[in-house]
Parts: structure tokens; C-alpha cells; sequence
């Protein structure tokens, strides 16, 4: 009798075991649920892949452009389109989209649409630099459409936050190849956009040509105005890649002196140059390459060596 009455105990002992281990997994369950990928439209998903794409054919183009004829702001803003496709291929990454450039080499698309309006484009610029420069303008045109008819879809903060940055960046980049062709010579027309939105932009972000030396400030001074402006207006375009990104050494040192580096940084869109005197005052003291208390002397910029 005692022996039948131990053995149930050791069974219901055992069962209880096994029931409170079942709950406490339950539980471990809710307190931890799987990670999840965040629903989104298939419009939505759409938009992104289409967009990064876009992107990835303006970078196409413009390096092929640059290779062509060599016209350095071509190569600058082939960059900043990466720029751009990296801000998407975050976006791909987090809501788990397959990448539609992947095994794809440059000129190389997804869609026969998009290999056919490289080809066009291609052509289009061959003749010249000015041809390259009209053509690109006219991307960037087609970009501010492409991005808006997108947006048009879309009410999810994160995606329309990283379109309106692509957005600025094309305005941008507009203003740069409109002022480029208007150097050589060539008054751009629009040929997408009213002249209206057209006049908008350029008047935004085109830049006053100022001959004006600085007041005497140390490189700490003007750094304080250059952060602002870096943040406000190249960080559309470039991200930390320029500043605090872990790369940025790198890629700031392949202009070898503070020279070479403040006359990549005047081919793009800023204030004038008490603006890029700022700003090349921030990327200097960011890296360490200048004392702050150093007074800014623009006529020995190619005496500040940019080390690794």
C-alpha cells in the first residue's frame, strides 16, 4: 500500500515537472517572441526597390560620363548617388527585400525598362562633356518625378524620411550640373519639371561665388558653423561617410592635402566660400589634422597633409 502510494506521487511529482517546464517555456516564448519583419504594401516594397535601382542607374551613368570625359563633378555626384542607394539598401535590409542589383555589374538592370533607359541615356551623353553634363541634369529631373510618384503611395515615416533626403539630393545635384553647364557657356532648360518648380530649386541651392577672405578665427571657430552646415546640407548627400564614419578617414586622405580636399568640396552646393571654409574647418579638426587654436589661413590649406 505505502510503496503504491509513493509510486503515484513520483508520477504526479513527475507530470507537474514536466507541466511547469511546458509553461515556463510558454512564457519564455511571450517574454521573447521571434524576431519579426515589419509589414509593409507591396506598393511600398515596390517603391524601394524601384527607387534604389534609379539610383543605381544615375551612379552608372555618371561614372561612365566621368570615365568618358573627365569632368570631376561627375565623379563627385556618382558618389553621392551611392550615397543614396546605401540609405535604400538600409531600408531593403530592413524590411528583408531581395537586392535587385545583386550579381549585377555596372550598366547591368534588373528590368529590360531600366536597361534600355541606361542605353538611351548613354548615348545621349556621348558626343561631349556638355551632352554628359545636359544629360545628367535631365536625370535628376526625371529622379525628383520618379521619387515623388513613389512618395505619392507611401504614409510610412521611415521610407518617406529617407525618399525626402533622395529628393534633396537631386534638387541639389540639378542645381550643381545646372551651374557646371551655365560655366561652360549652355543655359539648362527644364524638361520635365515646370519652370516654375524648376526656378525653385535652383534658386535654393545654387551658390553666390564669394572672393571674400574670412575675419581672423581659429579652425575651432569657423568648425562650429562648418558642423551646422555639414549637418543641414552635405549630410543629405553624404551621410557620416565625410565626418564620423568609419571609413571617412580614408576616403578624406585621398585628396593627399586640405587643398585638394576644399576644391572638391567648392563643387558642391553651398553658401559661398566662407561656407566651404567652415565646413573643410569641421572635417579638419574632426580628424585631428588641425590644432583648434590655429588660425584659418586659406593660402596654406596644401601645408595640412590628410593622413590615414
Amino acid at each position: 500500500m505505502f510503496k503504491r502510494i509513493s509510486y503515484l506521487m513520483l508520477v504526479i511529482a513527475f507530470v507537474s515537472m514536466l507541466v511547469l517546464a511546458a509553461c515556463s517555456q510558454d512564457s519564455a516564448d511571450v517574454n521573447n517572441p521571434p524576431p519579426t519583419t515589419p509589414a509593409i504594401t507591396d506598393a511600398d516594397k515596390e517603391g524601394i526597390v524601384y527607387i534604389y535601382e534609379l539610383e543605381k542607374l544615375a551612379r552608372d551613368v555618371y561614372q561612365h560620363f566621368y570615365t568618358t570625359w573627365g569632368s570631376p563633378v561627375l565623379n563627385v555626384i556618382s558618389g553621392s548617388e551611392q550615397s543614396h542607394m546605401d540609405i535604400m539598401k538600409e531600408l531593403m535590409d530592413k524590411y528583408n527585400l531581395a537586392n535587385p542589383a545583386a550579381g549585377k555589374g555596372s550598366g547591368e538592370f534588373s528590368t529590360s525598362d531600366l536597361q534600355q533607359m541606361y542605353n538611351a541615356l548613354i548615348l545621349s551623353g556621348s558626343a561631349s562633356e556638355i551632352d554628359a553634363l545636359l544629360t545628367a541634369a535631365e536625370i535628376e529631373e526625371l529622379d525628383i518625378i520618379d521619387i515623388a510618384e513613389v512618395v505619392a503611395k507611401i504614409d510610412k515615416f521611415d521610407i518617406v524620411s529617407a525618399f525626402n533626403k533622395l529628393t534633396e539630393g537631386s534638387e541639389n545635384h540639378l542645381g550643381i550640373f545646372t551651374a557646371k553647364l551655365k560655366e561652360l557657356g549652355v543655359e539648362y532648360q527644364p524638361q520635365h519639371i515646370s519652370q516654375q518648380e524648376f526656378d525653385r530649386i535652383i534658386a535654393t541651392v545654387t551658390t553666390p561665388t564669394a572672393t571674400s577672405t574670412p575675419v581672423i578665427a581659429t579652425f575651432s571657430e569657423l568648425a562650429l558653423k562648418g558642423k551646422l552646415s555639414y549637418n543641414g546640407n552635405c549630410f543629405n548627400c553624404h551621410g557620416n561617410s565625410l565626418s564620423t564614419g568609419p571609413s571617412s578617414v580614408a576616403i578624406l586622405a585621398s585628396y593627399q592635402n586640405a587643398q585638394g580636399l576644399l576644391a572638391r568640396i567648392s563643387t558642391m552646393p553651398t553658401r559661398g566660400q566662407q561656407d566651404e571654409w567652415e565646413v573643410i574647418s569641421y572635417l579638419l579638426l574632426e580628424h585631428n589634422w588641425v590644432s583648434g587654436d590655429a588660425v584659418f589661413n586659406k593660402d596654406t590649406l596644401s601645408q595640412i597633409l590628410l593622413t590615414r
